[in-house]
């Protein structure tokens, strides 16, 4: 004999339904409420300041470009205390005054502004952050930034200090400084890093870039400091070298010195590494060939 399914109560049901929407809060933020503020915590005009955790979104374009001395406004800040914040950019821009000389250092207005900054615990992702005197996000604690268009910003594109960072099938391009920049134990992934006007990654202590690519850029495609992983990665006619650290199945050509150098690594090999192309020999003299590579039709 089998049980008949009966419906839920209708006081059930009502809480059941009160709890999936508390479940699924998302605070809006717009360029409408810039100016008297978005939400408790948040005063009058920028930076936008997110002081709780949880989902925030945005439901049109933030513009700071009319803001008293632009370049030096901050349109979005998460302070340290909100702890878990997740910004759903949805598709639209982060907007400052700035634009710069592809592959060089100038931009213009200069200024100190930043248009995400965000503290440990804070994720980006899905829109574009363009034209900020400083930086386009700048994570100071661990965070994600992910599906993201950085570009047009005096300093770096994203730059993501916490240990533990992901940047993940993001763009960071015409930027003054580096295009992606992260710390201890950051991860690089899916990634293009181009015409910004120093390194187009800068990454350090253990990081690991995976499947991406940096093209023309002032400087170094990736330029690593002690212990940085590159693989299934490609780095073309950068304005200085194209690889460093410890670079596997990569490809390193038409760079402006060598395919691989050393960076501030203590050491740097390649390993079924493509090196072709580049005005300097294809290998550093400091680096280590463990094998397998493909230097200019010879041995490296």
């Amino acid at each position: 004999m089998h049980a008949t399914l009966r419906p839920l109560p209708l006081a059930l049901a009502a809480v059941l339904s009160t709890v999936s929407l508390v479940g699924a809060a998302v605070s809006e933020i717009d360029q409408a409420c810039a100016l008297p503020g978005c939400f408790p915590g948040d005063g009058p005009g920028f930076p936008i300041t997110i002081s709780s955790g949880g989902e925030y979104r945005l439901t049109s374009n933030i513009d700071t470009r009319g803001a008293a001395g632009p370049e030096n406004v901050t349109a979005i800040q998460v302070l340290p205390a909100a702890g878990g914040v997740d910004i759903d950019l949805n598709g639209f821009e982060v907007r400052g005054p700035v634009s710069c000389v592809q592959a060089t250092s100038s931009c213009s207005p200069a200024g100190f502004g930043s248009g995400v900054s965000g503290s440990a615990g804070t994720s980006v992702r899905d829109g574009s952050v363009r034209g900020f005197g400083a930086n386009g996000i700048a994570l100071s604690g661990a965070g994600r930034v992910e599906r993201v268009r950085a570009w047009d910003n005096g300093g770096v594109g994203i730059y993501a200090l916490g240990e533990g960072s992901m940047v993940v099938d993001s763009l960071a391009f015409r930027n003054g400084d580096d295009g992606i920049h992260t710390y201890r134990y950051g991860v690089i992934r899916g990634s293009m890093v181009a015409w910004n006007g120093d390194d187009g990654v800068m990454g350090s202590q253990q990081s690991i870039v995976d499947e991406t690519v940096a093209w023309a850029n002032g400087r170094v495609g990736f330029w690593a400091d002690t212990e940085f992983e590159v693989r299934l990665s490609v780095a073309n006619q950068n304005g200085n070298g194209g690889l460093s650290g410890f670079a596997i199945a990569s490809v390193g050509a038409g760079n402006g010195t060598y395919g691989i150098t050393r960076g501030l690594a203590w050491s740097s090999a390649a390993l079924q590494c493509v090196l072709s192309g580049n005005a300097s020999a294809p290998m550093a003299t400091f680096v280590n060939s463990l094998g397998q590579n493909a230097c200019n039709g010879g041995g490296c």
